[in-house]
């Protein structure tokens, strides 16, 4: 792997920069924090498919990622909500559902405002009693609301820094013979537009000459790889410090380990002893992984077990992610397992050849006293 490296660098010092090698440049703030939640909107027109692979590249980090529509309905919803507590919490007494009704309607309050109320009667705001009210032909139930005495109306939350960021790019492609579809260059940026805000966070280019071949996926991925870097060197340098006890053993062909391009990650089924689960860790350890390996999309890897029927009775079999491998173009598969022994986490994480199915490595991290990190795990592999 390191001679690989090394040999790439060398080539692009012989034929000149501009001639062969792409080009990343990422700037912006420093520590960039993941927000609550992160707006994708879909482009009208996405030859390389560069909204799918951002997509998956993000959520491979841990972000929240949601449509514009889904963003703007629960912002809707939290401003409704706010404006029938006002209203009612300036009444005294009770008012009933018709009452309410016309009330509302009169100051501009239309749609909406029955999934509001029934949220503040949920959380404990507002008082709902139904009664039977006798009518001259038939009885009708009908609802009375109040606003609890010394309850506070709720504060707005979407408006808080860091709740919504939003993600914008375009970008110009051409033919190539190795993705069939590729980019030229890419510019985005990252806005936070919680509340009032619109404020640039993160401004994103990416740029290759003809000869050059970068693929859709592994471009999204090194970018996001560099917009992360400091959120992940955040939370390493806020965990504790307690040490994990790690075994690493290379059982297989290192010339073959080297030459490893593309894998496919899996999380086997286990927790440790406080309830991680293995998607957990690899969401993590693929972002990792990305600074050597081009990582196949979860979205693929769940396609193609589908498609080809692997793995459906629910019992975890190496061989068929093995075979989804094959299809999906790896040459390594890299499960990942977390277990409780003896009151103690353990992380077992092994790479396997998916051209000959043995293993190439194995790492096993202990600690009594944490999760283990991926990070940890990233430095304890060799590769």
């Amino acid at each position: 792997m390191k001679f690989k490296r090394f040999a790439i660098l060398a080539f692009c010092a012989f034929f000149s920069r501009d001639a062969v090698c792409q080009r990343f440049s990422t700037q912006g703030e420093d520590g960039f924090t993941k927000p609550d939640f992160f707006i994708f909107a879909r482009m009208n027109a996405d030859q390389a498919g560069m909204y799918s692979n951002f997509l998956s590249a993000f959520q491979r980090a841990g972000f929240n990622v949601v449509n514009p529509d889904w963003a703007q309905q629960q912002i809707n919803a939290e401003q409704n909500k706010i404006q029938i507590a006002t209203h009612l919490s300036s009444i005294n007494g009770e008012l009933d559902e018709d009452q309410l009704k016309k009330q509302l309607k009169e100051r501009g309050y239309f749609a909406g405002w029955r999934g509001a109320l029934q949220s503040l009667v949920a959380s404990g705001h507002v008082i709902e009693e139904e009664r039977l009210i006798e009518g001259n032909r038939w009885d009708k139930t009908t609802s009375f609301y109040s606003w609890v005495e010394g309850r506070e109306i709720p504060q707005e939350t979407w408006s808080e820094p860091n709740t919504l960021h939003l993600i914008s790019f375009n970008y110009t492609y051409r033919e190539s013979l190795s993705c069939g579809t590729t980019l030229s260059e890419l510019h985005g940026t990252i806005r936070d537009i919680s509340g009032d805000l619109n404020e640039q966070i993160i401004d994103f280019d990416f740029s290759q000459p003809s000869l050059s071949s970068y693929c859709p996926q592994r471009i999204a991925n090194e970018i996001v790889r560099r917009v992360t870097k400091d959120m992940r060197e955040k939370v390493v340098s806020n965990r504790t410090a307690a040490k994990s006890d790690v075994s690493f053993n290379v059982k297989g062909d290192s010339n073959e380990i080297a030459h490893i391009q593309t894998i496919l990650t899996i999380a086997k089924p286990g927790e440790d002893c406080l309830g991680l689960q293995g998607m957990h860790f690899e969401d993590e350890l693929a972002l990792g992984f990305l600074e050597s390996y081009d990582v196949v999309d979860r979205s693929v890897t769940d396609h193609i077990l589908k498609e080809h029927k692997l793995n459906m009775d629910g019992l975890f079999r190496d061989s068929d992610f093995i075979e989804a491998g094959q299809f999906a173009g790896a040459e390594a598969l890299v499960t990942i397992q977390p277990t409780c022994l003896s009151n103690q986490n353990v992380l077992k994480v092994k790479m396997i050849s998916i051209n000959s199915s043995l293993l190439l490595w194995s790492a096993i991290l202990k600690n009594a006293d944490r999760s283990i990190t991926a990070e940890e795990l990233l430095e304890a592999i060799q590769y």
